[in-house]
């Protein structure tokens, strides 16, 4: 569900590669990157070092979104429903608005 809403805010640029090889390597970053975090400064951590993956790249794909997505929602029994769902917004706002600013702008600059 995540990647569609990334997919409908426009966080994440279609891959030339099939939806199904997407998915089986978001459920690989899910499984052998998320699954091992462990608490809140784990997941922060984590987003971090998406963020950067995208920065480095300079785009923002589904890869970055969803496995971020999913370590947010693996807090839920800490932070709460809503609060989860705040932050999982943020989350996705930001890698919405880092996604728009790399459309907006060209490499290099």
């Amino acid at each position: 569900m995540a990647l569609l809403v990334a997919v409908a805010l426009g966080a994440c640029r279609p891959s030339v590669a099939p939806a199904i090889d997407m998915r089986a390597r978001i459920e690989e970053a899910i499984r052998t990157e998320v699954e091992p975090l462990h608490g809140r400064r784990d997941v922060e951590a984590y987003l971090e070092r998406l963020t950067r993956r995208a920065v480095a790249q300079r785009r923002v794909t589904a890869l970055e979104v969803e496995p971020g997505v999913a370590a947010i929602e693996r807090l839920m029994p800490e932070l709460g429903p809503e609060a989860t769902q705040e932050w999982v917004a943020r989350f996705v706002q930001s890698m919405t608005a880092l996604s728009r600013e790399y459309r907006e702008s060209p490499p290099g600059s």
